[in-house]
């Protein structure tokens, strides 16, 4: 059995030649594109998309054909509020990136995002909601904001709550 972080990943029946089990070993092994990817998701976490940008662009320019890379970006390019960015490299991925499951997420992310492209801010759409509580369109852009902030929870009370006042929305 191979082993990766404490998981059995493959396993071999019966005696095997030197060169299988290299190619076996060598599926298995961390590149250093796969480090420095998992450093941009980190600098997402810590709500520092442009080091990431920065960061992801550097892998790309060395691995132009890393997808998770690709993926990455365009989440990224979103949260550091650069849409237009991200729309022309989420219209430039690979065939293979498109599916991808992480893609569905940085697509999602960016729909929100292009609903927020001249929306009002955080403020504003507040205070029009507090003076007009039947504002769905304000409902739907704090929603967006909510979602893109990572306060899910919020986003999903506001958007019920819209979809209860106005069943069409």
């Amino acid at each position: 059995r191979l082993f990766r972080h404490g998981r059995a990943v493959e396993e071999l029946i019966g005696v095997q030649p030197e060169g299988a089990l290299r190619a076996l070993i060598e599926r298995h092994l961390e590149e250093p594109a796969d480090r420095t990817l998992a450093e941009a998701a980190l600098l997402l976490e810590r709500n520092q998309p442009e080091q990431a940008v920065l960061t992801l662009e550097a892998l790309l320019g060395d691995h132009a054909d890393h997808v998770p890379a690709q993926i990455l970006l365009v989440d990224a390019l979103t949260r550091a509020g650069r849409i237009a960015d991200a729309e022309a490299r989420l219209a430039s991925l690979p065939l293979q990136a498109l599916e991808a499951p992480e893609l569905a997420s940085v697509d999602a992310r960016l729909h929100f995002a292009r609903l927020l492209r001249d929306a009002p801010a955080e403020d504003a759409l507040r205070k029009r909601l507090a003076a007009d509580p039947g504002d769905l369109t304000a409902q739907h852009q704090l929603a967006a904001r909510d979602l893109l902030a990572g306060r899910t929870q919020e986003a999903l009370e506001r958007l019920l709550e819209a979809m209860q006042r106005d069943r069409g929305f």
